[in-house]
C-alpha cells in the first residue's frame, strides 16, 4: 500500500556534510531547510514524492470552483485572448484582400505592434505594483475594444494614418 499512496515519504540518512551540499547544491534534489529532521543521534532529510497528474488537476479544479477571483481571471483570459487572436489572424487577410495594403505596409504594421510591445513589457511591473493586478487587466481589456473600432474605421484613404497608430495600442495586451 505504500506504493499506491502519493504522500508517503522516505528518509535518507546524510551526514551534516551531505546535508550542507544538498541544501545550496541541485535543484532537482527537492531538499529545503523545512523538509529536515534532525535527530540527536543522526540527521535524516525527509524527501516528499512528487503527486501524479491527476490530483494536480483535482487541486487546480477545486481551486476555480471555490475562488471567485480565479474564475474571473479565467474567464478573462479565455475571452480576451480570443478577441486578440482574432485581430492578429484576421486583420493582414483584410487588410490585403479588401483594402489591397501592400504586404510592405502589413509587415510594418506588424513592426509597430511588436515593438508596442516593449516598452509595456518592460515597464508591466511597475505598472502592477502602482495600479494593481485587476485595474491593469480592465485598462488593457478596454484598450482592445477601442482598437477593435478603430481597425473598423480602416479605409484605403486613411490606412496610413489609422492603421499605424492604431497598432501602438496592441502593446498593452502582453500585461
Amino acid at each position: 500500500s505504500d506504493q499506491s499512496s502519493n504522500t508517503s515519504d522516505e528518509s535518507i540518512e546524510l551526514s551534516p556534510l551531505d546535508v550542507n551540499t544538498s541544501i545550496k547544491g541541485n535543484r532537482d534534489d527537492c531538499y529545503t531547510k523545512q523538509n529536515l529532521m534532525m535527530n540527536k543521534s543522526n540527521m535524516t532529510i525527509k524527501k516528499k514524492k512528487r503527486k501524479n497528474l491527476c490530483s494536480a488537476m483535482t487541486r487546480g479544479l477545486s481551486a476555480v470552483r471555490d475562488c471567485a477571483p480565479l474564475r474571473l481571471a479565467l474567464a478573462n483570459s479565455v475571452c480576451f485572448g480570443t478577441l486578440v487572436v482574432s485581430v492578429d489572424s484576421i486583420l493582414y487577410m483584410q487588410l490585403e484582400n479588401e483594402l489591397a495594403v501592400s504586404r510592405t505596409l502589413s509587415g510594418l504594421a506588424t513592426a509597430l505592434a511588436t515593438a508596442a510591445t516593449f516598452p509595456v513589457f518592460w515597464t508591466s511591473a511597475d505598472i502592477v505594483q502602482r495600479y494593481g493586478y485587476w485595474r491593469v487587466i480592465a485598462l488593457a481589456q478596454c484598450v482592445l475594444p477601442v482598437r477593435l473600432l478603430l481597425h473598423a474605421c480602416v479605409t484605403k484613404s486613411n490606412v496610413w494614418y489609422v492603421l499605424l497608430p492604431t497598432q501602438l495600442l496592441h502593446g498593452w495586451r502582453v500585461i
